[in-house]
């Protein structure tokens, strides 16, 4: 049973421009929304047939057969969801009320959809705790988001099988932001060794996926959750009929079979995050001038760049960037209320140009851009 009480509120995410817009001001089209992680390129929707809107959602086997050819899994292994989101919801009620390892700092939705079915939740800070709960026999399930939102903590195979063989339960591994990473073969980042758990899955493990961020089709609500583990199955049945819309399962299928664009789209991304970069780190440098640099942190993941300080040395430096760049009508994400660690994350820009002027305008930047 869901437990939903007065005390139940809703996490605030990215994306709200109804709320800069009725704090600041400015018009819709003026703001420049970096609250997301979402590409500033789509894949190119087209929809023509009309059948699409008019007749119910048929058989979804062609979008898992391409889902399946996009991941590299049998086909098997894969279901559709409306959105990485719904699994991350629904998936926790298919499991008798226990207790559950979920990152600190992370996407909150996962911490708070376990708490919503009954189960205890156990925050950890780091991969060492996250061991030593395991160790210890605290946590039935763990879940894992790799790579992390907003950290940019990568974890690498190696470590990943680590945890799932010390798993008694399940293994939830959220790879929401891995696609910009991930292809052929392993990748590297900061020296840690990048591949999609869906690679070397274990019996233990739902491995949830999402075309949302890479292809910048969040609109679409389109994911997939993969793996052996029977709770994957449990989550079809529940989800049936008609979970995925028609207009959404032809659009998955195309995108997720068109090679040729997603190598153009892994080239701009890796592109305007380095351009970004230098734009951003000044900022940040001006901004953060009371403070030693060993003090902050600036990650980058391709889709979304994080701004982490130690709340201990105050989170206001922060607040007021944010509040800055609001009046500027550009909308950044800020760290929630809860959060040990103070952070605020820029999704990747898509005209730097724009970007820079509103800063130089504003003397929000400390140096040319190079």
């Amino acid at each position: 049973m869901i437990n939903i009480n007065k005390n139940t509120t809703a996490i605030q995410h990215g994306g709200n421009l109804e709320t800069a817009i009725k704090k600041y001001g400015f018009d819709k089209d003026q703001w420049i929304d970096l609250s997301t992680g979402i590409s500033p390129w789509s894949w190119p929707v087209q929809v023509s047939d009309e059948d699409v809107w008019r007749k119910l959602p048929p058989s979804n086997e062609e979008l898992i057969i391409a889902a399946a050819g996009y991941y590299r899994i049998d086909h098997n292994k894969v279901i559709a969801t409306p959105g990485s989101q719904m699994a991350i919801r629904l998936l926790p009620q298919l499991f008798k009320p226990s207790t559950v390892a979920v990152p600190a700092l992370g996407y909150q939705e996962h911490a708070a959809s376990w708490q919503l079915a009954n189960h205890t939740v156990l925050r950890y800070q780091s991969t060492s705790e996250l061991f030593d709960l395991l160790k210890s026999h605290q946590a039935e399930h763990a879940v894992v988001i790799n790579p992390n939102n907003p950290s940019c903590e990568i974890l690498d195979p190696k470590t990943i099988n680590n945890i799932a063989a010390q798993v008694p339960g399940a293994m939830i591994i959220d790879e929401a932001f891995i696609d910009f990473y991930e292809n052929s073969s392993p990748t590297e980042k900061d020296g840690a060794m990048i591949q999609s758990a869906v690679k070397n899955l274990t019996n233990n493990m739902i491995v949830l996926r999402s075309i949302g961020k890479f292809f910048g089709l969040a609109g679409l609500r389109l994911g997939f959750a993969i793996g052996d583990h029977p709770k994957v199955a449990q989550l079809n049945t529940l989800l049936q009929p008609w979970s995925i819309s028609h207009a959404s399962m032809i659009i998955g299928t195309q995108a997720l079979a068109d090679n040729v664009w997603q190598q153009q789209q892994h080239l701009r991304i890796k592109n305007q995050t380095k351009a970004f970069l230098p734009i951003l780190t000044a900022l940040i440098s001006n901004e953060l001038s009371n403070l030693d640099q060993k003090e902050y942190e600036v990650k980058s993941c391709g889709l979304f760049n994080t701004v982490l300080i130690d709340k201990s040395l105050g989170p206001d430096v922060l607040i007021e960037l944010h509040h800055k760049l609001a009046q500027q009508a550009i909308w950044t994400r800020l760290f929630n209320p809860n959060d040990d660690t103070a952070w605020l994350r820029f999704s990747l820009p898509a005209d730097l140009h724009v970007i820079e002027q509103r800063l130089k305008q504003n003397n929000l930047s400390s140096q040319e851009s190079k």
